[in-house]
Protein backbone atom coordinates (compact mmCIF):
# COMPACT_ATOMS: atom_id res chain seq x y z
CA UNK A 1 0.00 0.00 0.00
CA UNK A 2 1.13 3.65 -0.61
CA UNK A 3 2.17 5.49 2.54
CA UNK A 4 1.78 9.01 1.02
CA UNK A 5 0.55 10.75 -2.04
CA UNK A 6 2.20 13.71 -3.86
CA UNK A 7 0.30 16.06 -6.11
CA UNK A 8 0.19 19.69 -7.35
CA UNK A 9 -2.90 21.78 -6.90
CA UNK A 10 -3.44 24.90 -9.03
CA UNK A 11 -4.68 27.80 -6.90
CA UNK A 12 -4.27 31.58 -6.39
CA UNK A 13 -3.36 33.26 -3.17
CA UNK A 14 -3.36 36.95 -2.20
CA UNK A 15 -0.33 37.93 -0.17
CA UNK A 16 1.52 41.14 0.75
CA UNK A 17 4.84 39.37 0.12
CA UNK A 18 6.43 39.68 -3.31
CA UNK A 19 7.38 36.00 -3.75
CA UNK A 20 8.95 36.66 -7.15
CA UNK A 21 11.90 38.13 -5.27
CA UNK A 22 12.42 35.15 -2.89
CA UNK A 23 15.79 33.43 -2.73
CA UNK A 24 16.75 29.72 -2.33
CA UNK A 25 19.50 27.39 -0.99
CA UNK A 26 22.02 25.38 -3.00
CA UNK A 27 20.44 21.92 -2.26
CA UNK A 28 17.21 20.48 -3.57
CA UNK A 29 15.59 20.66 -0.16
CA UNK A 30 16.06 24.45 -0.11
CA UNK A 31 14.87 25.15 -3.63
CA UNK A 32 11.54 26.33 -4.86
CA UNK A 33 10.05 25.33 -8.16
CA UNK A 34 7.89 27.27 -10.51
CA UNK A 35 4.60 25.71 -11.56
CA UNK A 36 4.87 22.32 -13.31
CA UNK A 37 8.67 22.50 -13.54
CA UNK A 38 11.00 19.61 -12.41
CA UNK A 39 8.19 17.69 -10.66
CA UNK A 40 10.32 14.56 -10.35
CA UNK A 41 13.01 16.38 -8.33
CA UNK A 42 10.43 18.19 -6.26
CA UNK A 43 8.70 14.89 -5.24
CA UNK A 44 11.96 13.06 -4.45
CA UNK A 45 11.20 10.82 -1.37
CA UNK A 46 14.55 11.74 0.19
CA UNK A 47 13.49 15.35 0.70
CA UNK A 48 9.82 14.83 1.20
CA UNK A 49 10.12 15.43 4.92
CA UNK A 50 12.24 18.60 4.56
CA UNK A 51 10.61 21.74 5.83
CA UNK A 52 9.72 24.80 3.78
CA UNK A 53 12.39 27.50 3.19
CA UNK A 54 11.25 31.12 3.29
CA UNK A 55 14.28 33.20 2.20
CA UNK A 56 12.71 36.59 1.42
CA UNK A 57 13.58 40.24 1.98
CA UNK A 58 10.46 41.53 3.70
CA UNK A 59 11.36 45.18 2.85
CA UNK A 60 10.05 44.30 -0.61
CA UNK A 61 6.62 43.70 0.80
CA UNK A 62 3.72 45.79 -0.45
CA UNK A 63 3.19 47.46 2.89
CA UNK A 64 6.83 48.55 2.98
CA UNK A 65 6.92 50.36 -0.39
CA UNK A 66 7.27 54.20 -0.22
CA UNK A 67 4.01 55.04 -1.95
CA UNK A 68 2.05 53.08 0.67
CA UNK A 69 3.15 55.59 3.29
CA UNK A 70 1.55 58.55 1.47
CA UNK A 71 -2.13 59.28 1.45
CA UNK A 72 -3.79 58.98 -1.95
CA UNK A 73 -6.00 62.01 -1.36
CA UNK A 74 -5.78 65.34 0.40
CA UNK A 75 -8.61 67.53 1.55
CA UNK A 76 -8.66 70.86 -0.27
CA UNK A 77 -8.67 74.09 1.69
CA UNK A 78 -11.94 75.93 2.20
CA UNK A 79 -10.86 78.72 -0.19
CA UNK A 80 -10.16 76.25 -3.03
CA UNK A 81 -11.59 77.47 -6.34
CA UNK A 82 -11.39 74.87 -9.16
CA UNK A 83 -11.85 77.50 -11.87
CA UNK A 84 -8.97 79.56 -10.53
CA UNK A 85 -6.82 76.49 -9.92
CA UNK A 86 -6.85 75.62 -13.64
CA UNK A 87 -5.04 78.87 -14.40
CA UNK A 88 -2.38 78.45 -11.71
CA UNK A 89 1.00 77.06 -12.66
CA UNK A 90 4.24 76.73 -10.75
CA UNK A 91 6.16 79.29 -12.81
CA UNK A 92 8.82 81.39 -11.09
CA UNK A 93 10.32 83.73 -13.73
CA UNK A 94 12.40 85.56 -11.12
CA UNK A 95 13.87 82.39 -9.58
CA UNK A 96 17.39 81.16 -10.21
CA UNK A 97 18.16 77.44 -9.72
CA UNK A 98 21.67 76.09 -9.30
CA UNK A 99 23.03 72.55 -9.40
CA UNK A 100 25.73 70.69 -7.53
CA UNK A 101 29.31 71.21 -8.75
CA UNK A 102 30.77 68.54 -10.96
CA UNK A 103 33.91 66.83 -9.66
CA UNK A 104 36.47 64.63 -11.34
CA UNK A 105 35.78 60.85 -11.63
CA UNK A 106 32.13 61.13 -10.59
CA UNK A 107 29.81 58.68 -12.34
CA UNK A 108 26.82 60.87 -11.66
CA UNK A 109 26.37 64.12 -13.59
CA UNK A 110 26.08 66.71 -10.84
CA UNK A 111 25.24 69.45 -13.32
CA UNK A 112 21.80 67.87 -13.62
CA UNK A 113 21.25 67.53 -9.86
CA UNK A 114 19.19 70.37 -8.38
CA UNK A 115 18.55 70.05 -4.68
CA UNK A 116 15.29 71.25 -3.19
CA UNK A 117 16.74 74.31 -1.44
CA UNK A 118 19.24 75.34 -4.10
CA UNK A 119 17.41 78.35 -5.47
CA UNK A 120 17.14 82.09 -5.02
CA UNK A 121 14.27 84.47 -5.83
CA UNK A 122 15.27 87.92 -7.09
CA UNK A 123 13.25 91.06 -7.68
CA UNK A 124 14.14 91.12 -11.39
CA UNK A 125 14.67 88.53 -14.09
CA UNK A 126 18.23 87.19 -14.44
CA UNK A 127 19.39 87.77 -18.03
CA UNK A 128 22.92 86.39 -17.90
CA UNK A 129 25.52 84.94 -15.52
CA UNK A 130 29.25 85.45 -16.10
CA UNK A 131 32.25 84.08 -14.21
CA UNK A 132 34.54 86.65 -12.61
CA UNK A 133 37.65 86.52 -10.43
CA UNK A 134 38.38 83.08 -8.84
CA UNK A 135 34.98 81.59 -8.13
CA UNK A 136 32.72 84.62 -8.31
CA UNK A 137 29.66 85.07 -10.50
CA UNK A 138 28.24 88.24 -12.02
CA UNK A 139 24.45 88.46 -12.30
CA UNK A 140 22.91 90.80 -14.86
CA UNK A 141 19.25 91.66 -14.38
CA UNK A 142 16.60 92.83 -16.80
CA UNK A 143 15.35 95.70 -14.63
CA UNK A 144 17.93 96.05 -11.90
CA UNK A 145 21.59 96.90 -11.34
CA UNK A 146 24.13 94.04 -11.65
CA UNK A 147 25.48 92.23 -8.61
CA UNK A 148 28.22 89.81 -7.54
CA UNK A 149 27.98 86.57 -5.56
CA UNK A 150 30.54 83.90 -4.61
CA UNK A 151 30.04 81.10 -7.14
CA UNK A 152 30.67 78.10 -4.83
CA UNK A 153 28.68 77.07 -1.75
CA UNK A 154 31.14 75.55 0.76
CA UNK A 155 31.05 74.62 4.44
CA UNK A 156 34.27 75.27 6.32
CA UNK A 157 35.16 72.65 8.98
CA UNK A 158 37.28 73.19 12.06
CA UNK A 159 39.95 70.95 10.64
CA UNK A 160 40.52 73.48 7.86
CA UNK A 161 38.93 71.43 5.12
CA UNK A 162 35.83 72.45 3.21
CA UNK A 163 32.99 70.44 1.79
CA UNK A 164 30.37 71.39 -0.77
CA UNK A 165 26.85 71.40 0.58
CA UNK A 166 23.40 71.72 -0.93
CA UNK A 167 21.38 73.51 1.70
CA UNK A 168 20.67 76.66 -0.31
CA UNK A 169 23.54 78.51 1.30
CA UNK A 170 25.01 79.89 -1.94
CA UNK A 171 22.84 83.01 -1.85
CA UNK A 172 22.64 83.44 1.92
CA UNK A 173 25.12 86.29 1.75
CA UNK A 174 23.99 89.74 0.70
CA UNK A 175 24.62 90.41 -2.96
CA UNK A 176 27.30 92.98 -3.63
CA UNK A 177 25.83 95.72 -5.82
CA UNK A 178 28.02 97.26 -8.51
CA UNK A 179 25.92 100.43 -8.74
CA UNK A 180 24.67 102.49 -5.83
CA UNK A 181 21.74 104.05 -7.66
CA UNK A 182 18.15 103.63 -6.51
CA UNK A 183 16.17 100.73 -7.94
CA UNK A 184 13.81 102.88 -10.02
CA UNK A 185 16.72 104.01 -12.22
CA UNK A 186 17.57 100.39 -13.15
CA UNK A 187 21.12 101.58 -13.78
CA UNK A 188 23.25 98.93 -15.42
CA UNK A 189 20.35 96.62 -16.29
CA UNK A 190 20.63 94.26 -19.28
CA UNK A 191 17.93 92.92 -21.62
CA UNK A 192 19.84 90.95 -24.28
CA UNK A 193 21.52 87.61 -23.61
CA UNK A 194 23.75 87.86 -26.69
CA UNK A 195 24.83 91.41 -25.88
CA UNK A 196 27.15 90.36 -23.03
CA UNK A 197 30.72 89.21 -23.61
CA UNK A 198 33.54 88.31 -21.24
CA UNK A 199 36.90 89.30 -22.76
CA UNK A 200 40.53 89.48 -21.58
CA UNK A 201 40.03 93.23 -21.07
CA UNK A 202 36.84 92.92 -19.04
CA UNK A 203 33.13 92.27 -19.37
CA UNK A 204 31.14 94.46 -21.79
CA UNK A 205 27.38 94.52 -22.24
CA UNK A 206 24.56 96.61 -23.72
CA UNK A 207 21.76 98.12 -21.68
CA UNK A 208 19.35 98.43 -24.58
CA UNK A 209 16.40 100.04 -22.82
CA UNK A 210 18.59 102.71 -21.23
CA UNK A 211 20.59 103.44 -24.37
CA UNK A 212 23.93 102.79 -22.66
CA UNK A 213 26.89 100.42 -22.91
CA UNK A 214 28.77 99.30 -19.80
CA UNK A 215 32.08 97.66 -19.00
CA UNK A 216 33.07 95.76 -15.85
CA UNK A 217 36.76 95.79 -15.04
CA UNK A 218 37.17 96.45 -11.33
CA UNK A 219 33.84 98.26 -11.28
CA UNK A 220 30.96 99.29 -13.50
CA UNK A 221 31.77 101.98 -16.07
CA UNK A 222 29.48 103.59 -18.62
CA UNK A 223 31.68 103.73 -21.71
CA UNK A 224 29.08 105.65 -23.74
CA UNK A 225 29.29 108.53 -21.26
CA UNK A 226 32.24 109.98 -23.18
CA UNK A 227 31.58 108.41 -26.61
CA UNK A 228 28.48 109.47 -28.57
CA UNK A 229 26.34 109.50 -25.43
CA UNK A 230 23.32 111.23 -26.98
CA UNK A 231 23.56 109.17 -30.17
CA UNK A 232 23.28 105.90 -28.21
CA UNK A 233 20.46 107.33 -26.10
CA UNK A 234 18.51 107.95 -29.32
CA UNK A 235 19.35 104.94 -31.48
CA UNK A 236 20.01 102.08 -29.04
CA UNK A 237 16.38 101.57 -27.82
CA UNK A 238 14.19 99.54 -30.19
CA UNK A 239 12.31 101.60 -32.77
CA UNK A 240 9.97 98.79 -33.81
CA UNK A 241 8.14 98.88 -30.46
CA UNK A 242 7.38 102.58 -30.93
CA UNK A 243 4.88 101.63 -33.64
CA UNK A 244 4.07 98.12 -32.34
CA UNK A 245 4.29 98.00 -28.51
CA UNK A 246 3.05 94.37 -28.52
CA UNK A 247 5.92 93.14 -30.75
CA UNK A 248 7.21 90.04 -28.94
CA UNK A 249 10.28 88.85 -30.90
CA UNK A 250 12.68 90.89 -28.78
CA UNK A 251 16.21 89.64 -28.13
CA UNK A 252 15.83 87.57 -31.30
CA UNK A 253 18.07 89.00 -34.05
CA UNK A 254 17.41 86.00 -36.32
CA UNK A 255 13.70 86.60 -36.86
CA UNK A 256 12.97 89.74 -34.86
CA UNK A 257 15.13 92.41 -33.27
CA UNK A 258 18.02 92.17 -30.83
CA UNK A 259 21.48 93.33 -29.76
CA UNK A 260 24.80 91.46 -29.80
CA UNK A 261 28.39 92.03 -28.71
CA UNK A 262 31.37 90.29 -30.31
CA UNK A 263 35.10 90.54 -29.56
CA UNK A 264 37.97 90.23 -32.04
CA UNK A 265 40.72 88.56 -30.03
CA UNK A 266 43.46 89.28 -32.58
CA UNK A 267 42.91 93.02 -33.04
CA UNK A 268 41.43 93.54 -29.54
CA UNK A 269 38.35 95.25 -30.91
CA UNK A 270 34.76 95.08 -29.68
CA UNK A 271 31.75 95.28 -31.97
CA UNK A 272 28.33 96.32 -30.69
CA UNK A 273 25.55 95.25 -33.06
CA UNK A 274 21.87 96.11 -33.11
CA UNK A 275 19.20 94.58 -35.39
CA UNK A 276 16.10 96.79 -35.60
CA UNK A 277 13.48 98.14 -37.99
CA UNK A 278 11.23 101.18 -38.35
CA UNK A 279 7.88 101.38 -40.08
CA UNK A 280 7.80 103.88 -42.94
CA UNK A 281 5.75 106.99 -42.24
CA UNK A 282 3.33 106.43 -45.12
CA UNK A 283 2.20 103.09 -43.64
CA UNK A 284 1.71 104.23 -40.04
CA UNK A 285 -1.64 103.05 -38.71
CA UNK A 286 -2.21 100.64 -41.61
CA UNK A 287 -0.38 97.58 -40.27
CA UNK A 288 -1.45 95.36 -37.37
CA UNK A 289 0.91 92.99 -35.61
CA UNK A 290 -0.54 89.46 -35.56
CA UNK A 291 2.35 87.64 -33.87
CA UNK A 292 5.37 85.50 -34.76
CA UNK A 293 7.02 88.40 -36.59
CA UNK A 294 4.16 88.89 -39.06
CA UNK A 295 2.03 91.96 -39.76
CA UNK A 296 -1.34 92.31 -41.44
CA UNK A 297 -1.78 95.01 -44.09
CA UNK A 298 -5.43 95.98 -44.68
CA UNK A 299 -6.58 92.42 -44.06
CA UNK A 300 -5.24 90.87 -47.27
CA UNK A 301 -1.42 90.92 -47.14
CA UNK A 302 1.00 89.34 -44.67
CA UNK A 303 4.16 91.45 -44.17
CA UNK A 304 7.45 90.60 -42.40
CA UNK A 305 10.24 92.85 -41.17
CA UNK A 306 12.51 92.20 -44.17
CA UNK A 307 9.95 93.74 -46.54
CA UNK A 308 11.72 96.95 -47.64
CA UNK A 309 8.50 98.39 -49.05
CA UNK A 310 7.07 98.76 -45.54
CA UNK A 311 10.07 98.83 -43.19
CA UNK A 312 13.37 100.70 -43.06
CA UNK A 313 16.44 99.22 -41.44
CA UNK A 314 17.35 100.76 -38.09
CA UNK A 315 20.30 98.38 -37.65
CA UNK A 316 23.88 99.41 -36.97
CA UNK A 317 27.27 98.11 -35.84
CA UNK A 318 29.79 100.18 -33.87
CA UNK A 319 33.40 99.18 -33.22
CA UNK A 320 35.16 100.12 -29.98
CA UNK A 321 38.82 100.12 -28.92
CA UNK A 322 39.09 99.21 -25.20
CA UNK A 323 42.75 100.28 -25.12
CA UNK A 324 41.98 103.93 -25.89
CA UNK A 325 38.39 103.89 -24.65
CA UNK A 326 37.05 105.38 -27.90
CA UNK A 327 34.63 104.36 -30.62
CA UNK A 328 36.34 103.57 -33.92
CA UNK A 329 33.71 103.51 -36.63
CA UNK A 330 30.26 102.54 -37.80
CA UNK A 331 29.99 99.47 -40.03
CA UNK A 332 27.49 98.45 -42.70
CA UNK A 333 27.34 94.74 -41.77
CA UNK A 334 24.40 93.89 -39.53
CA UNK A 335 24.42 90.16 -38.71
CA UNK A 336 21.67 87.83 -37.58
CA UNK A 337 24.17 86.06 -35.32
CA UNK A 338 27.79 86.70 -34.31
CA UNK A 339 30.25 84.06 -33.13
CA UNK A 340 33.66 84.50 -31.56
CA UNK A 341 36.74 82.46 -32.46
CA UNK A 342 40.36 82.10 -31.35
CA UNK A 343 41.91 84.69 -33.69
CA UNK A 344 38.94 86.23 -35.46
CA UNK A 345 35.15 86.32 -35.37
CA UNK A 346 32.35 85.28 -37.70
CA UNK A 347 28.87 86.57 -38.49
CA UNK A 348 25.85 84.95 -40.10
CA UNK A 349 23.50 86.64 -42.54
CA UNK A 350 20.89 84.43 -44.16
CA UNK A 351 22.54 81.07 -44.82
CA UNK A 352 26.11 82.32 -45.22
CA UNK A 353 28.91 82.64 -42.66
CA UNK A 354 31.35 85.54 -43.11
CA UNK A 355 34.81 85.50 -41.55
CA UNK A 356 35.94 89.02 -40.69
CA UNK A 357 39.36 90.70 -40.70
CA UNK A 358 40.88 87.71 -42.43
CA UNK A 359 41.97 88.97 -45.87
CA UNK A 360 43.91 91.85 -47.39
CA UNK A 361 42.68 91.79 -50.99
CA UNK A 362 39.15 93.12 -50.51
CA UNK A 363 38.04 96.04 -48.35
CA UNK A 364 34.60 97.30 -47.34
CA UNK A 365 33.03 94.21 -48.87
CA UNK A 366 30.74 92.14 -46.66
CA UNK A 367 28.60 89.18 -47.76
CA UNK A 368 29.84 89.81 -51.35
CA UNK A 369 28.48 93.36 -51.41
CA UNK A 370 30.58 96.54 -51.64
CA UNK A 371 29.94 99.33 -49.17
CA UNK A 372 31.39 102.87 -49.18
CA UNK A 373 34.43 103.80 -47.11
CA UNK A 374 33.78 107.13 -45.38
CA UNK A 375 35.83 109.40 -43.14
CA UNK A 376 34.47 112.57 -41.59
CA UNK A 377 36.53 115.14 -39.70
CA UNK A 378 36.06 118.70 -38.52
CA UNK A 379 38.11 121.85 -37.96
CA UNK A 380 37.11 123.86 -34.92
CA UNK A 381 38.40 127.45 -34.77
CA UNK A 382 36.15 128.62 -31.93
CA UNK A 383 35.77 131.49 -31.14
CA UNK A 384 37.32 132.80 -34.35
CA UNK A 385 35.21 132.65 -37.52
CA UNK A 386 37.24 131.68 -40.61
CA UNK A 387 36.70 131.19 -44.31
CA UNK A 388 37.85 127.90 -45.88
CA UNK A 389 40.31 128.22 -48.76
CA UNK A 390 41.15 124.60 -49.54
CA UNK A 391 41.06 121.04 -48.19
CA UNK A 392 44.31 119.16 -47.72
CA UNK A 393 45.06 115.73 -46.27
CA UNK A 394 47.92 113.24 -46.18
CA UNK A 395 47.05 109.71 -47.28
CA UNK A 396 48.79 106.55 -48.45
CA UNK A 397 47.08 103.81 -50.46
CA UNK A 398 48.47 100.28 -50.67
CA UNK A 399 47.73 97.09 -52.55
CA UNK A 400 48.95 94.01 -50.66
CA UNK A 401 50.32 90.73 -51.96
CA UNK A 402 48.91 87.36 -50.92
CA UNK A 403 51.12 87.20 -47.81
CA UNK A 404 49.42 90.41 -46.53
CA UNK A 405 52.86 91.90 -45.80
CA UNK A 406 54.48 92.93 -49.08
CA UNK A 407 52.67 95.83 -50.69
CA UNK A 408 52.59 98.25 -53.61
CA UNK A 409 52.09 101.98 -53.06
CA UNK A 410 49.25 103.01 -55.42
CA UNK A 411 50.08 106.38 -56.98
CA UNK A 412 46.92 108.51 -57.35
CA UNK A 413 44.12 106.47 -55.76
CA UNK A 414 41.80 108.76 -53.79
CA UNK A 415 38.31 109.29 -52.45
CA UNK A 416 35.84 109.91 -55.25
CA UNK A 417 33.22 111.98 -53.37
CA UNK A 418 33.30 114.77 -50.80
CA UNK A 419 30.89 117.01 -48.91
CA UNK A 420 31.86 120.17 -47.01
CA UNK A 421 29.35 121.67 -44.61
CA UNK A 422 28.74 123.58 -41.42
CA UNK A 423 25.56 124.30 -39.50
CA UNK A 424 24.11 126.49 -42.28
CA UNK A 425 26.13 125.90 -45.46
CA UNK A 426 26.91 122.92 -47.67
CA UNK A 427 28.92 122.28 -50.81
CA UNK A 428 26.55 119.61 -52.06
CA UNK A 429 28.03 116.43 -53.52
CA UNK A 430 31.52 116.99 -54.93
CA UNK A 431 32.80 114.37 -57.40
CA UNK A 432 36.61 114.24 -57.15
CA UNK A 433 38.65 113.82 -60.34
CA UNK A 434 42.42 113.65 -60.67
CA UNK A 435 43.87 116.83 -62.14
CA UNK A 436 44.89 116.09 -65.77
CA UNK A 437 48.60 116.10 -66.45
CA UNK A 438 49.86 118.00 -69.50
CA UNK A 439 46.32 118.83 -70.67
CA UNK A 440 45.57 122.49 -70.03
CA UNK A 441 42.33 122.51 -72.04
CA UNK A 442 40.81 119.74 -69.92
CA UNK A 443 42.11 121.42 -66.81
CA UNK A 444 40.30 124.65 -67.66
CA UNK A 445 36.96 122.86 -68.14
CA UNK A 446 36.57 122.20 -64.40
CA UNK A 447 34.54 122.58 -62.29
CA UNK A 448 31.64 121.00 -64.15
CA UNK A 449 28.30 121.82 -62.52
CA UNK A 450 25.55 119.22 -62.84
CA UNK A 451 22.03 118.93 -61.46
CA UNK A 452 22.98 116.46 -58.70
CA UNK A 453 26.73 117.04 -58.18
CA UNK A 454 29.73 119.19 -59.05
CA UNK A 455 32.75 117.57 -60.71
CA UNK A 456 35.94 119.13 -59.38
CA UNK A 457 39.67 118.43 -59.58
CA UNK A 458 42.10 117.28 -56.94
CA UNK A 459 45.88 117.24 -57.05
CA UNK A 460 48.30 114.87 -55.41
CA UNK A 461 51.94 115.65 -54.68
CA UNK A 462 54.18 113.99 -52.09
CA UNK A 463 51.28 112.10 -50.48
CA UNK A 464 49.32 115.38 -50.08
CA UNK A 465 45.86 115.52 -51.66
CA UNK A 466 44.30 118.95 -52.25
CA UNK A 467 41.12 120.41 -53.72
CA UNK A 468 39.58 123.88 -53.53
CA UNK A 469 36.78 124.11 -56.11
CA UNK A 470 33.77 124.37 -53.79
CA UNK A 471 31.21 126.93 -52.65
CA UNK A 472 27.92 127.12 -50.81
CA UNK A 473 25.01 125.65 -52.81
CA UNK A 474 22.31 126.06 -50.12
CA UNK A 475 19.07 126.91 -51.89
CA UNK A 476 17.62 129.24 -49.29
CA UNK A 477 19.11 130.12 -45.90
CA UNK A 478 15.93 131.92 -44.81
CA UNK A 479 17.37 135.42 -45.01
CA UNK A 480 14.40 136.70 -47.00
CA UNK A 481 12.08 133.77 -46.40
CA UNK A 482 11.69 133.20 -42.64
CA UNK A 483 9.42 130.18 -43.18
CA UNK A 484 12.14 128.12 -44.88
CA UNK A 485 13.38 125.36 -42.55
CA UNK A 486 15.02 122.81 -44.83
CA UNK A 487 17.72 120.67 -43.17
CA UNK A 488 21.05 119.87 -44.80
CA UNK A 489 20.87 116.11 -44.15
CA UNK A 490 18.20 113.41 -44.11
CA UNK A 491 19.37 110.83 -41.56
CA UNK A 492 18.15 107.25 -41.93
CA UNK A 493 16.54 105.40 -38.96
CA UNK A 494 19.86 103.67 -38.18
CA UNK A 495 21.29 107.04 -37.14
CA UNK A 496 24.62 106.88 -38.99
CA UNK A 497 23.76 106.91 -42.71
CA UNK A 498 22.87 110.43 -43.82
CA UNK A 499 21.98 111.70 -47.27
CA UNK A 500 21.97 115.25 -48.58
CA UNK A 501 18.52 116.81 -48.63
CA UNK A 502 17.92 117.58 -52.34
CA UNK A 503 15.27 120.20 -51.50
CA UNK A 504 17.96 122.23 -49.71
CA UNK A 505 20.39 122.28 -52.68
CA UNK A 506 20.74 124.50 -55.75
CA UNK A 507 23.78 123.48 -57.79
CA UNK A 508 23.02 125.97 -60.60
CA UNK A 509 23.41 129.11 -58.53
CA UNK A 510 24.63 132.19 -60.33
CA UNK A 511 28.39 132.64 -60.03
CA UNK A 512 27.85 135.93 -58.19
CA UNK A 513 25.92 134.02 -55.49
CA UNK A 514 28.64 131.45 -54.79
CA UNK A 515 29.51 132.28 -51.21
CA UNK A 516 32.56 131.15 -49.29
CA UNK A 517 32.31 128.83 -46.31
CA UNK A 518 32.39 131.07 -43.25
CA UNK A 519 32.10 129.44 -39.82
CA UNK A 520 33.99 128.37 -36.69
CA UNK A 521 33.08 124.66 -37.04
CA UNK A 522 33.57 123.19 -40.52
CA UNK A 523 33.20 119.49 -41.33
CA UNK A 524 34.47 117.47 -44.27
CA UNK A 525 33.08 114.11 -45.39
CA UNK A 526 35.25 112.01 -47.73
CA UNK A 527 33.83 108.90 -49.40
CA UNK A 528 35.11 106.10 -51.61
CA UNK A 529 32.15 104.22 -53.07
CA UNK A 530 34.11 101.03 -53.94
CA UNK A 531 37.54 100.39 -52.39
CA UNK A 532 38.21 97.00 -53.99
CA UNK A 533 41.65 95.69 -53.04
CA UNK A 534 43.02 99.14 -52.09
CA UNK A 535 43.84 99.83 -48.45
CA UNK A 536 43.42 103.58 -47.80
CA UNK A 537 45.30 104.99 -44.80
CA UNK A 538 44.46 108.61 -43.98
CA UNK A 539 47.29 110.06 -41.88
CA UNK A 540 46.68 113.79 -41.36
CA UNK A 541 44.15 116.45 -42.33
CA UNK A 542 44.72 120.17 -42.76
CA UNK A 543 42.28 122.86 -43.82
CA UNK A 544 43.69 126.14 -45.07
CA UNK A 545 41.50 128.89 -43.65
CA UNK A 546 41.62 132.63 -43.23
CA UNK A 547 40.30 134.67 -40.32
CA UNK A 548 37.11 136.52 -41.17
CA UNK A 549 37.08 140.22 -40.20
CA UNK A 550 33.33 140.73 -40.41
Amino acid sequence: MYLFHSSVRDFFVETELNIDHRDYLDNNAGKHWDALQNLQEMFDPSIIEAGNVYKLDRSLSINELPYTKVSWSLIQDKDYNPTLAETCYTDYPLRLLYSLPQELSLKQDNWSVFLANNYKDFRSKVVSIKAIQRTGILLLFQNDSPGIYPGVDELQLRSGTSITVGDGGLFTREMQRLANSDQEYEYGSAQNRRAIVNTPVGIFYISQEQGKIFSLAGGIQEITLTNNEFWFNSYLPYQIIQDFPDFDLLDNPVKGVGCQVIYDNEYRTLYFCKKDYKLKDKYKGELTYIGNGEFDYRGWLKVTLDNKEFFESASWTVSYDPATGNDISWHDWHPNLAMGAKNTFMTIVGRSIWKHNNRCDLYCNFYNQDYPFEIEFKVDTTPGVTTIRNIEYYMEVFQYNENCRDRFHVLDFNFDEAVIYNSEQTSGLLSLNLSPKNNSLLLASYPIVGFNQIDILYSKEEQKYRFNQFWDVTRNRGEFSPTVTESIWNTEPNGYIKNLNPVNLNYTKNELQRKKFRHYDTRVLLRRTVSGNKNMQLLLTDLKHQLSFR
